[in-house]
């Protein structure tokens, strides 16, 4: 909670490696103000958040473009088949992705002007909401803020983005009101909340999640009906090339190879990284709701560079292939059991897996199992999980919200209540 009495307003930013989205509400009145920014620059209405990359002018010293615009200049610009890498100017947070050493800042940028560079750019936009929102409001004085961070995330880069909101001013005026709170507490807060009565104080609940390639499992006990203890264990299944995006490709012929930096230039792996997932995903699920046996999808209509990506690549009986198709790709009810069966069954194998042995190991018995994030929206995997059976008596959960709402309901629900404050701080300090 924050201690300053002056705020009136909280806005949570979740501020990621690959995309940055926020939400605002009324400090005591969560539940019915709360508002979710769709209205990005060069994105369609009702996408919550935007692609984290900055692009500079030729000596760093001014933003020219940021999110979407970045990438459909990137699109509209000619392609060079040697390019290796993205034009020196246009950088992304993946530079503050511990996990990939491949990214760099070049030597005129430092983490923290890239941090303040790019958080001034969002600070507009938030500041420009939340006047049109809230008649009156004093951003600076009446506003608390609370960042959402990767959980990989330490202390320093943490620090920087506290120093590059008070530096700038417009939006926080004082330490006391910026806080910071893990995506993975976000969810587990937001599970809990929406879920009150399926747990009781000493009960274990297991959170599942799907990071493209790896399957997420996350153990925490219930300390009571509304706070949970740090995380007690953590296992990631890890297998390659089992998204349904990545799978979903390769079902029509589109191998893997534009994931591929041997094969493919950096400008086109961040775009097909960054645009496939939510593209896929929203394309399965009008499939699965249109009640049709069989339906053509226009290749475009999934990224509207793929096109120009395959023609890139060396693969000939691919773009006959699709060619003679007229740029189409078929969807059926065969291949979308082909995409979600595999995963169900990795689902049950592992969750089953993981009951077994700490009931036989460290006598833990699950109560709930909550299933969180954007994979989980599809009607046929969601029937699929529902008829799951395991080795013991668990309840199942899915949150019905993409993961990006489940994340920034969390964090609000976060600095609205005394208790959760208390309890979460006590257990960061230890």
């Amino acid at each position: 909670m924050f201690e300053s009495k002056l705020v009136r307003f909280v806005v949570a930013i979740d501020i990621g490696t690959e995309y940055t989205s926020f939400a605002h509400s009324l400090k005591h009145s969560f539940s019915q103000s709360t508002v979710i920014f769709e209205q990005w620059e060069g994105q369609e209405q009702g996408i919550v958040k935007s692609p984290a990359i900055v692009e500079y002018n030729d000596d760093y010293s001014k933003v020219i473009r940021w999110g979407t615009p970045v990438l459909e200049q990137l699109k509209n610009a000619s392609d060079n088949a040697e390019d290796t890498e993205f034009p020196r100017e246009i950088c992304t947070f993946q530079v503050f992705n511990n996990d990939n050493e491949d990214i760099w800042l070049p030597p005129e940028l430092s983490k923290k002007k890239l941090i303040s560079d790019y958080l001034n750019e969002i600070q507009k936009v938030i500041l420009s909401t939340l006047q049109e929102n809230w008649t009156g409001i004093k951003p600076s004085s009446e506003t608390g803020t609370v960042f959402i961070v990767p959980d990989r995330w330490g202390p320093t880069t943490c620090n920087i983005l506290s120093q590059c909101l008070l530096e700038n001013g417009s939006l926080c005026d004082h330490k006391e009101k910026i806080q910071f709170i893990s995506r993975g507490k976000s969810i587990t807060l937001n599970c809990l909340n929406e879920n009150k009565d399926v747990l009781s104080s000493g009960d274990y609940f297991l959170n599942v999640d799907i990071d493209k390639d790896t399957i997420n499992l996350t153990t925490r006990e219930c300390i009571s009906k509304d706070t949970f203890s740090e995380i007690l264990d953590r296992k990631g299944d890890y297998k390659e090339n089992s998204s349904i995006e990545r799978r979903f490709l390769t079902s029509q012929g589109i191998t893997n190879e534009i994931f591929d930096q041997k094969n493919t230039n950096l400008k086109q792996i961040y775009q097909a990284q960054l645009q496939i997932q939510p593209k896929v995903q929203s394309l399965l699920q009008k499939y699965l709701s249109n009640g049709k046996t069989t339906q053509a999808v226009d290749i475009d209509s999934i990224i509207p560079s793929l096109k120009d990506t395959v023609l890139s690549l060396t693969n000939e009986d691919l773009k006959k292939k699709l060619e003679k198709n007229k740029w189409c790709v078929e969807l059926d009810t065969k291949i979308i059991s082909d995409l979600f069966d595999p995963l169900v069954d990795r689902l049950q194998h592992i969750i089953d897996l993981k009951l077994t042995n700490e009931a036989e190991y460290s006598g833990k018995e699950y109560s709930v199992i909550f299933f969180v994030g954007d994979t989980f929206k599809c009607n046929y995997l969601v029937e699929k999980i529902k008829q799951m059976k395991f080795s013991s008596d668990v309840k199942i959960c899915i949150l019905p919200n993409c993961e990006d709402l489940v994340v920034l309901n969390g964090a609000l629900e976060y600095v609205q209540e005394d208790y959760l404050w208390n309890v979460m701080t006590s257990l960061l300090r230890r």
